[in-house]
């Protein structure tokens, strides 16, 4: 743990996926999966992960999202890449990471609709196969992520903050939701390994009800709450507020600042996630809305432990170690972690 000079002592750790938009293409766009032999794209293959690995460290991160702890069912994404030399064993994994002087971070796992009850069984293995992954890399939780990103609700990102949205799941779909979330959270406290759910706007684990839905309909000895703080201010929910209530379930934090006038202005023009994302709405860490003093403040008063991952899903900086420094500074200077 790195103990704060206010004696909280967490882990801070980075999510690579601030390096997505950063990868070139051949063609000199960007990549989605940034795999080996794509142009110029200076991350792909073992060599490029180990100079963003490199950068990690020297933004002054200890810990780090580690490859294969993103396990998605479907392509791999620019925060996993899928090369054939990147390590994916947990052992050459930790050795890798330690030879860049990191350690790992839990991982992700989003499989198939979890309120479809055909893909109860392929979920919970998933989890499964994750949770073995987690626990070999040391770890004792698992992020769980929503699976209903579907175009109308990534259209309306954030555009409900009062909550009640009429794009929400049924009664009957948020039972079998619970029921799955539930029977995974089960398989992985068999691996010794928490699944910790992950709020995301733009989909049904958005607004302050549909967490409340979430709460209420999980079993908290089974599963527990891996949060992300910009996804909370996306989705109009208040951290602090949300997290006096729940932090004693709460096991991992994604933490990621927000620009409030863009997300006002995707409000009042009804624009998308994707809009909204290309406008500059993620802000580095201490350059948002969000009030950081009083959520460490808080997280230390009730002995919080866990890991804090930093991720800004789409810099506005001149380069992702840029991003990262930046959140890194002002946490250690302003924060004191």
């Amino acid at each position: 743990m790195s103990a704060g000079r206010d004696g909280l002592s967490v882990d801070i750790a980075c999510s690579t996926i601030t390096w997505g938009p950063f990868r070139r293409t051949s063609t000199g766009g960007t990549t989605a999966s940034g795999s080996a032999g794509e142009g110029n794209d200076p991350y792909a293959g073992r060599a490029g992960y180990g100079r963003m690995l490199d950068e990690v460290r020297e933004a002054g991160y200890s810990h780090v999202v580690a490859p294969g702890g993103r396990r998605r069912q479907g392509a791999a994404t620019a925060a996993t890449p899928a090369t054939d030399d990147v390590p994916t064993a947990p052992q050459e994994i930790l050795a890798f990471l330690k030879e860049h002087g990191l350690k790992p971070a839990p991982g992700y796992y989003s499989g198939q609709a979890y309120h479809d009850p055909a893909n109860r069984a392929a979920n919970v293995e998933g989890a499964r196969a994750a949770a073995q992954h987690m626990r070999a890399l040391g770890m004792d939780a698992l992020f769980a992520g929503p699976t209903s990103f579907t175009p109308q609700r990534r259209d309306a990102a954030g555009h409900y903050p009062a909550g009640n949205r009429p794009d929400s799941f049924t009664p009957d779909q948020w039972k079998e939701e619970c029921e799955t979330l539930n029977r995974m959270g089960e398989a992985c406290r068999q691996e010794g390994i928490w699944l910790a759910l992950h709020n995301h706007a733009g989909a049904c684990w958005e607004t302050a009800d549909e967490l409340d839905r979430l709460d209420e309909g999980t079993d908290p000895n089974l599963v527990v709450w891996g949060p992300d703080v910009g996804h909370m201010i996306w989705g109009g929910v208040d951290p602090l507020a949300w997290f006096q209530r729940h932090v004693d379930r709460v096991k991992s934090i994604h933490i990621k600042d927000m620009h409030a006038h863009i997300l006002e202005r995707g409000r009042q023009e009804k624009l998308s996630y994707g809009q909204q994302s290309e406008l500059g709405v993620f802000a580095e860490i201490g350059e948002g809305c969000v009030d950081w003093p009083a959520l460490f403040g808080f997280w230390k008063e009730r002995g919080y432990s866990g890991a804090v991952v930093v991720e800004t899903d789409r810099s506005t900086k001149a380069s992702a170690k840029e991003s990262v420094t930046q959140s890194r500074r002002y946490l250690r200077e302003t924060v004191g972690v």
